[in-house]
């Protein structure tokens, strides 16, 4: 799974979430890892700023409004992925503290 796959899952939670249509009661994500999402990151900056800032749009909405936990793992070893990760967390902050208020 892509970057771009995850968001569009989420996308279909948050909308079966808001139309009522969802079949179980979905009280927790998880993803592992997340920095493997950064392997087939865009080259266009632009881009790809534009996807974290969607992901954590549906992060915050999952949490605050539907009060559903998201729990990620952020383990690499790939030096590019880091590089990628820290320079969103230098640009944007740490991810979460857009998602959730503390």
């Amino acid at each position: 799974m892509d970057l771009e796959e995850l968001i569009i899952l989420l996308a279909m939670v948050l909308s079966q979430l808001q139309g009522n249509k969802m079949v179980f009661d979905l009280r927790l994500i998880v993803i592992d890892s997340l920095s493997a999402l950064f392997n087939a990151v865009p080259a266009k900056p632009a881009q790809y700023f534009s996807l974290i800032k969607e992901l954590l749009f549906y992060f915050k909405s999952l949490t605050k409004k539907h009060f559903i936990s998201v729990l990620y793992t952020n383990n690499t070893k790939d030096s590019a992925v880091v590089h990628r990760v820290t320079e969103v967390k230098t640009i944007v902050g740490e991810p979460l503290n857009w998602a959730v208020d503390k």
